[in-house]
């Protein structure tokens, strides 16, 4: 659409779509300085093996960009001097998502990367003599690679390029041989890592890995998938530290499942809260940068910003397990029940309490604090009918929120009562209230089940006619309990709900009728 060639210049707010070329901020003689490139959205160029966006010169700053469906183009591409690519999503472009080319003091932070399936397909690349790079904190999956740095074969020249907590679903490679200072601490791969004996000063440390891993200094890291060469008959071994099953009948290194590791390895790459990475990794202080070196701010914490370590020991991976708190509320009469899960009980400091918030729209905020740790109930009394109240439950340790979670739930003096009739293959739902409430129900209604063999409605059943009072469930399994649950909706909200068990049959007993005269 447009090029620029000046000094202290932002670019922001442009939408562009289906021109040839897409923003670029580039100067071969290098006078092109102090440019921010922010908030634009680029998508569907038409150029062949162009760029969505381009720049090359010194303090160049690209953020919080989108850039969307050009898919005969790389996304951004950029070179210079003191260049910041950050908070940027990137999706379905032909070529590499990001790419930096001979950049000396540079950082990719916090970006999106996905859907990147062409050729040359790289969600990152780090190109040609790069110095002092830092890729840190970005998420990239659906790629046919995910990330490449590659070599100078040139030993005198120093690349220090430093990975650390990225979550990468995808392969990543080391390519062209000859890296030098490379330092990969606390990222998350899916799909293994790859970097030749050629590569020199590499540092691989915490990390959560699907095969591959070598590098001069090695530790901490747990291994979700293994190569053919991961075995001890061909010298290989874990390192100090490292995780990873044996088969004493095979004599042989065997994966660590990942699902015993992470919450879900399609798509939550969290820690699982029994998962064997959690404290299991070392302080790697000593390997990140001075301060200031870099912008990057989430150095001692995890990809979302959580402070490490937050138990014994740093975990491995890019994410910090910490507790999560689920806080559930039901609805009675003037009155609010409430009970709350924490995933992890053991790592709770036995010196946390409680603290509750409630209030509506129309009251102030009331407070409950001081209570003790082992509680995971409590009931608000002398609340208003029918008025919504917002509920905070904070755990609180040192005086200041650790956990927290909030609901939305308003008292009544009505309970829904559902029930189910079995039929074949069928269920027969009808319900109601008891009492039935003053003001008429004016919300909507909806409906799930989930079977014994775990099948799940899904999506449930979207029902907008508030009088409706029954609803024949279809396509069941005779013979197959169901648990089915019917919340009655209001401001899309959950207010009431009640549950029933059924099983549809085809199996009926038929009782004679007779009549007799008299």
């Amino acid at each position: 659409m447009f090029s620029v060639e000046c000094n202290h210049l932002v670019v922001e707010g442009f939408e562009v779509t289906k021109f040839g070329m897409g923003i670029r901020a580039i100067s071969n003689e290098g006078s092109t300085s102090h440019v921010t490139i922010r908030d634009n959205r680029i998508s569907l160029l038409r150029a062949n093996d162009g760029y969505a966006l381009q720049v090359n010169g010194d303090d160049i700053l690209v953020d919080h960009n989108t850039v969307v469906d050009c898919q005969r183009a790389v996304g951004i591409m950029a070179g210079g001097n003191r260049v910041i690519v950050r908070n940027n999503f990137v999706s379905r472009t032909s070529r590499q998502g990001i790419w930096f080319m001979g950049i000396e003091n540079g950082e990719i932070l916090n970006n999106r990367v996905t859907d990147i399936r062409g050729t040359h397909s790289n969600g990152i690349s780090v190109y040609l003599y790069h110095k002092n790079i830092l890729m840190a904190g970005n998420r990239v999956w659906n790629t046919n690679i995910a990330m490449t740095y590659h070599g100078d074969q040139d030993p005198d020249f120093v690349n220090n390029l430093i990975v650390y907590n990225n979550f990468f679903a995808n392969d990543v490679h080391s390519w062209g041989k000859g890296m030098c200072g490379v330092t990969i601490l606390n990222n998350t791969f899916l799909e293994g890592i790859f970097f030749p004996s050629e590569d020199q000063e590499v540092v691989f440390i915490n990390n959560v890995v699907n095969g591959g891993g070598g590098g001069d200094v090695r530790s901490h890291n747990v291994y979700i998938g293994l190569t053919w060469s991961q075995q001890p008959r061909y010298g290989w071994e874990p390192g100090p530290g490292g995780i990873v099953g044996w088969d004493p009948e095979e004599e042989k290194y065997v994966p660590i499942v990942p699902e015993t590791v992470l919450v879900d390895p399609t798509g939550d790459y969290r820690l699982q809260p029994d998962s064997p990475a959690i404290d299991a990794g070392t302080d790697v202080t000593a390997y990140l940068p001075a301060p200031g070196e870099f912008s990057y701010a989430g150095f001692g914490a995890d990809i979302d910003r959580t402070s490490r370590p937050y138990g014994v020991n740093w975990d491995m991976g890019a994410s910090e397990f910490t507790p999560a708190l689920d806080l559930f509320a039901r609805p009675g009469d003037r009155t609010i029940y409430l009970d709350w899960t924490v995933n992890a009980t053991d790592m709770l400091p036995v010196s946390i309490t409680w603290h509750i918030d409630y209030y509506t729209r129309m009251s102030s905020i009331h407070t409950v604090t001081g209570i003790v740790s082992p509680t995971r109930a409590y009931t608000l009394t002398g609340l208003t009918n029918d008025a919504w109240y917002t509920v905070t439950l904070n755990g609180m340790l040192d005086a200041a929120p650790f956990l927290t979670d909030t609901v939305r739930v308003m008292p009544a003096g009505a309970a829904l009562q559902l029930d189910a009739a079995p039929g074949d293959g069928e269920a027969y739902l009808t319900w109601g209230f008891d009492p039935v409430p003053a003001t008429p129900f004016t919300g909507t209604w909806r409906i799930g089940y989930e079977s014994d063999t775990g099948t799940l409605l899904m999506p449930p059943i979207e029902i907008s006619t508030a009088t409706v009072r029954a609803w024949t469930l279809t396509g069941l399994a005779n013979g197959v309990r169901y648990t089915v649950t019917l919340e009655a909706m209001l401001d899309a909200s959950p207010w009431l709900s009640d549950t029933v068990r059924v099983m549809p049959t085809d199996r009926f007993v038929y009782l004679p009728l007779v009549l007799r005269g008299r």
